[in-house]
């Protein structure tokens, strides 16, 4: 329990936000940065799992030596 937004400080005035540690604004914005982070982690994962892909850096490597 917090009685300012672990986030950006401010006071907490909601009981659910004081039980949180966040307001509502910055909980809305940690939960959306979250689901964004969720996907990047998916898409990358489904890169690695597809086999005989050619990697960029590693086909520029052979090329330039």
């Amino acid at each position: 329990m917090a009685d300012f937004c672990l986030r950006c400080g401010r006071a907490l005035k909601n009981k659910e936000s004081v039980e949180r540690g966040y307001g509502s604004d910055c909980y809305k914005k940690i939960k959306a940065e979250e689901k964004k982070l969720d996907e990047v982690q998916k898409f990358n994962e489904v890169m690695e799992e597809i086999e005989g892909q050619i990697n960029f850096v590693d086909e520029l490597k052979r090329k330039c030596s």
